[in-house]
């Protein structure tokens, strides 16, 4: 005999307690599921703004450096081009003050040569004028030589004569100037106007307070001089003969330094 199910549909406060539960449960797990979505979202836009901040932080602070350094070397590069034209200027000083001090020992040597001249000269004029400083009489005052000529055996000589007295008279007669040295190993004189070029004659003067003589001449070839004798007779009877001797070495070396 088959069985007959029957189907009961239950309307009592049971089945509706049942069903208010699980409408409450949905609604919690909606609830929760909204919450967490909110504070999942919350919180990674709290994240993402805290990241965005702190990047650009940093790129500021990155920033405010490379301003920092780029002032720092514009600085360095002012002091750096103030200090080449400082020592540029330090340079050029140097080399101004060691040009100067080049001009002013030039000028001191030339000073110095020119005291010495300006002093033989008054000393000379002395002579002259004021006969009791010096020699009286006719005299032999200065004998010169100094080289001309490549080939080394040429000179131009000077011979300065005197008179410190009696200048109300003119003094007149002849200059010998004689060379003694060695002709190789020969002693040997020569005179010295036949060794001038041309050959003159003796050598001739008259003045008052003083003259000049001068002229050329070429030492012979394997001679070497040794002195030098200077002889003044005067035309006038009475008047001794006036000589004096130089060396030399010392006629060349003083014609050197002048």
């Amino acid at each position: 005999m088959a069985r007959k199910f029957r189907i009961v549909h239950e309307n009592g406060p049971a089945s509706w307690r049942l069903r208010l539960a699980i409408s409450v449960a949905i609604v919690g797990a909606v609830a929760v599921l909204t919450v967490g979505g909110w504070w999942a979202y919350t919180t990674y836009q709290d994240g993402a703004a805290r990241g965005q901040s702190d990047a650009s932080t940093v790129q500021d602070g990155l920033a405010a450096t490379t301003r920092d350094l780029a002032r720092q070397l514009h600085a360095e590069q002012r002091h750096g081009k103030k200090l080449a034209e400082e020592l540029a200027f330090l340079k050029r000083s140097e080399e101004i003050d060691g040009t100067a001090c080049k001009m002013v020992k030039a000028s001191l040597t030339n000073l110095q040569k020119e005291n010495a001249n300006l002093r033989e000269q008054l000393a000379f004029y002395r002579g002259i004028v004021t006969p009791e400083q010096a020699s009286n009489g006719l005299r032999v005052y200065d004998f010169k030589v100094s080289p001309h000529g490549s080939a080394g055996r040429g000179y131009d000589f000077e011979l300065l004569l005197v008179q410190s007295e009696h200048h109300s008279r003119t003094v007149q007669g002849t200059a010998q100037v004689k060379l003694s040295g060695l002709q190789g190993v020969v002693p040997k004189d020569y005179s010295l106007t036949n060794l001038m070029r041309p050959n003159t004659a003796p050598l001739s003067f008259s003045f008052k307070y003083f003259q000049e003589l001068s002229g050329q001449f070429a030492l012979p070839a394997g001679f070497r001089p040794v002195r030098v004798h200077v002889t003044l007779t005067p035309a006038e009877g009475g008047q001794a003969e006036v000589t004096q001797v130089y060396s030399w070495t010392n006629v060349e070396q003083r014609s050197a330094e002048e």
